[in-house]
């Protein structure tokens, strides 16, 4: 530090940052408060983008911030707000997404383990996911290699959008089902098998619809023809099970209640998670699908480098070898954690963590609540 400085410090000059304040745009109060305001309404699932502060800092001032404004308005707030690229967020999950919502859902999760002595082996998560033959939106994403004279390079991309559904299950133990795949047609192809309409084949099912999606009787065979086996197959048979569903009425369909009723009375328990909540409350929509999926993407990428393509054929062996990376046993519990359903590794015992969720998590609720809410900087 200069001679100079270290004097005029001592003789209580101001530093670089308090002499520059009165050349701020905003006085040290209203941004203070805007700042407050940033965090609030980007907790809120409505946060500002550059564009939108600098129209909120002109109602304030009177004129529009210049273009380095934005930077330095950053820089100096830096340990307290920073960018962001915002993950999208249905408004209708926004607002279902509430503290009252998940505790009920919570209330109706523990009764049940307590009124049937539930351990992690007896609670299951079913759900189905979407397949493209070719890939998906987000193929074809790599950077590649190409003649350094070129402005552009262009790549193959598959134009098969064919889609086929999976259905796939887990325990909040570490256990997966076997992945049922739903193909589109009228009929299988030549070597399937003939007359039929459920393909079990060890590890795996296969069934036919006209679009390739799920439906009420295919919804109904997965649940006798694979869940149903499972729950015989258990060391107890006899030990109640809890089924969480997504509310689909494929799978909560009134062929199932019916079969559930006539022929696994006191044994299968089906309960439905709230509208709109799966993307925290499901554990396989938290954590297990998602790296699925991008590895299924690697799949497809992988092999049109090579020039070949995903087919019927050799889409189920393809899938499998994504699934077993994405269904590690550590990996379903630790879903299931992260919804708030915690396991002990050793007893197997299930308990509910009420606090899993934080504000932060219900906040974007906030924007269809019926109370007047605000920061905590201004006075209610």
């Amino acid at each position: 530090m200069k001679n100079t400085t270290l004097r005029n410090r001592c003789q209580g000059g101001l530093n670089a940052v308090e002499s520059h304040l009165s050349q701020r745009l905003l006085t040290e109060g209203e941004e203070e408060g805007l700042v407050d305001w940033l965090r609030w309404v980007g907790d809120s699932g409505l946060p500002l983008s550059k564009r939108g502060l600098y129209l909120v800092v002109k109602k304030i001032v009177g004129t529009r911030p210049g273009h380095g404004w934005y930077y330095c308005f950053m820089k100096r707030n830096g340990k307290t707000i920073k960018s962001f690229i915002a993950n999208p967020l249905d408004l209708k999950r926004a607002e279902a997404f509430n503290r009252r919502n998940v505790q009920s859902y919570y209330d109706l999760l523990e009764k049940k383990i307590e009124e049937y002595g539930l351990l992690a082996e007896d609670i299951t998560n079913m759900d189905e996911k979407g397949l493209q033959l070719g890939g998906g939106r987000k193929m074809g994403m790599r950077r590649v290699i190409g003649p350094a004279e070129r402005q552009a390079i262009y790549r193959a991309k598959s134009d098969k959008l064919e889609l086929i559904t999976l259905i796939e299950c887990i325990s909040a133990s570490g256990q997966s089902l076997n992945p049922l795949f739903i193909f589109s047609g009228k009929r299988y192809q030549k070597g399937w098998l003939q007359g039929g309409v459920l393909l079990t084949i060890k590890l795996l099912s296969v069934a036919v619809s006209e679009n390739g999606w799920t439906d009420e009787v295919l919804g109904y065979l997965w649940f006798t023809l694979v869940y149903v086996p499972w729950v015989n197959s258990r060391a107890d048979p006899r030990r109640p099970c809890l089924l969480i569903v997504d509310g689909h009425g494929s799978y909560s369909s009134a062929l199932i209640i019916r079969y559930v009723w006539e022929h696994l009375h006191n044994t299968v328990h089906i309960i439905c998670l709230p509208p709109h909540t799966t993307h925290k409350l499901q554990p396989l929509d938290v954590g297990v699908f998602g790296p699925i999926g991008k590895a299924w993407s690697q799949v497809t990428d992988d092999m049109l480098e090579e020039g070949r393509d995903i087919s019927k054929k050799n889409l189920i062996s393809r899938y499998l070898k994504c699934r077993a990376d994405g269904l590690k046993p550590s990996t379903i519990v630790n879903r299931w954690r992260a919804t708030g359903v915690q396991v002990d590794d050793l007893s197997g015992a299930v308990s509910i963590d009420r606090n899993h969720f934080t504000e932060a998590d219900f906040a974007p609720a906030r924007y269809s609540s019926t109370r007047t809410q605000f920061p905590d900087c201004i006075p209610s």
